[in-house]
């Protein structure tokens, strides 16, 4: 990792082990505010594809304002 700038910036971990494991908690945390995938195989144009996947970041950015993290 490179960081840019002269502000000492303590929420980079340094040590590979701990960011590591950082990480793993993270994933758990966030684990949660993920919106379902819808399954199986869609016809759509692009833009109407492009509609869905907005929808659904709209979705997991509520649930993310909600769990305040």
């Amino acid at each position: 990792m490179r960081t840019v700038g002269t502000r000492d910036w303590p929420e980079f971990e340094r040590d590979p082990k701990r960011a590591f494991e950082r990480g793993q908690r993270l994933d758990e945390v966030l684990k949660g505010t993920l919106a379902p995938r819808p399954r199986g195989v869609f016809r759509m144009t692009h833009a109407q594809m492009n509609a869905e996947d907005d929808r659904r970041m709209v979705e997991i950015a509520r649930r993310l304002i909600a769990s305040k993290i």
